[in-house]
């Protein structure tokens, strides 16, 4: 009953604001040449390098087990050029989480042969005879819906955002 709610609620919700944003984003869209000061290669170098941070995050997790060590290594010399690029922190923040989490959860290779093999462990031990490559079969998918998400965060949402915020002012 409350799951309905929530969704019925959250439907609702989205129902009233997507109008809104998608009028706001055609019309400053539609002016994209009269004094807006993010330009195409801009666009694409933000892209280009999440699309490497979540590459490098991944090769965290599987080449080079070092996990999280990179980010202060590789991050704090970047910060002028996300600052100089315009950079929504919260594209950098879903490139990392995405490397550092779908690499274990979908590929049972490095860390994520330790998880899944905890993951079959406990589902043998509370009587379902799973193995890990099982595990591995199903968790693909949820690395797919991962990627979605990235893709959808980083080359929509936050450059849409970006464009808005310089519009704006």
């Amino acid at each position: 009953m409350a799951l309905t709610q929530f969704a019925a609620s959250h439907r609702l919700l989205m129902d009233m604001v997507y109008p809104y944003v998608t009028r706001m984003a055609q019309s400053y869209l539609a002016d994209w040449n009269s004094g807006i000061s993010v330009c195409l290669w801009q666009i694409l170098l933000i892209w280009m390098l999440m699309l490497i941070l979540a590459g490098v995050a991944c090769l965290s997790q599987n080449l080079v087990p070092v996990h999280i060590t990179f980010i202060p290594i590789l991050i704090p010399p970047m910060l002028s050029l996300f600052n100089e690029l315009k950079i929504d922190r919260r594209a950098t923040a879903c490139s990392l989480a995405f490397g550092l989490k779908a690499p274990y959860i979908s590929i049972p290779f490095g860390f994520g042969a330790i998880f899944m093999g905890i993951i079959a462990d406990n589902m043998t031990t509370n009587g379902m005879e799973i193995t890990v490559g099982e595990v591995a079969k199903y968790n693909w998918l949820l690395g797919a819906c991962m990627l979605v998400g990235l893709l959808l965060a980083v080359f929509v949402g936050f450059v849409i955002m970006m464009v808005l915020d310089v519009a704006l002012g």
